[in-house]
């Protein structure tokens, strides 16, 4: 698990999920993994608000790569 700020995984997962100009598709897995990791720091801060919510976004993560063919 990487000790970096919670609230900076969270921005970078999100990114990963915008489509942009260069970006044509989300990364799920790599963003999922991200808001796992964010949460669990959440979790460890004792942040629980937060942790939920990026608990959720994990969540949607895994149904959208359960999604694919």
């Amino acid at each position: 698990m990487s000790t970096s700020d919670p609230n900076k995984l969270i921005s970078k997962a999100d990114k990963l999920t915008k489509l942009s100009l260069t970006r044509w598709s989300a990364d799920w897995k790599s963003a999922t993994l991200l808001y796992e990791q964010a949460a669990n720091g959440f979790r460890v801060a004792k942040d629980p608000e937060k942790a939920k919510l990026a608990f959720e976004k994990a969540s949607k993560g895994q149904e959208m790569l359960s999604s694919k063919p």
